[in-house]
């Protein structure tokens, strides 16, 4: 940015070039953010919605037994 100490911006708005800088950089880093996030969201890393049960995926019930015979024999 060598020779340029003052941006205008179409508006009438003045800021300087550090300003400037500032603020390329922070609508990078948010493009960067979004294009990140869209990608972890098609991949499906981070989706929250998915299966709510609570249901144990790899129990045995509780009134099944390892044996199966009868308790007497």
């Amino acid at each position: 940015m060598a020779g340029f100490s003052v941006i205008e911006a179409s508006a009438g708005l003045t800021i300087s070039a550090v300003e400037a800088w500032v603020v390329r950089t922070g609508v990078g880093v948010a493009v960067a953010v979004a294009i990140a996030i869209g990608v972890a969201v098609a991949v499906g890393v981070a989706v929250g919605a998915g299966c709510t049960s609570n249901a144990p995926i790899s129990m045995r019930s509780f009134t099944t037994r390892a044996k199966p015979s009868p308790r007497w024999s």
